[in-house]
């Protein structure tokens, strides 16, 4: 028999959906929606992964709205109607 004690580092982090990254070679993007209803595409940079979720280092402030759904048909510049805002809770 064995008796393990694991130590997790607690730390504040920002996390975002993996599914709002945008990856572009060897960079990572997500896009946001910012003035009302235009999108800015932000280059960022990522720390640790858990599943479904990643660590934004640089590049995103706290309350800012990250597009999660349709990454791939959303461009920089766009004008966006916002249908949800979901807030996540550690």
């Amino acid at each position: 028999f064995l008796t393990v004690t694991l130590l997790r580092e607690v730390k504040d982090a920002l996390m975002v959906p993996e599914a709002s990254l945008v990856p572009d070679r060897s960079t990572q993007s997500v896009f946001v929606v910012a003035d009302g209803d235009l999108v800015e595409k932000r280059l960022v940079n990522t720390g640790r992964r858990r599943p479904g979720q990643v660590e934004i280092l640089d590049g995103l402030s706290p309350g800012e709205r990250v597009i999660v759904q349709g990454t791939q048909k959303v461009r920089d510049g766009a004008s966006v109607r916002v249908i949800r805002t979901v807030e996540n809770s550690p």
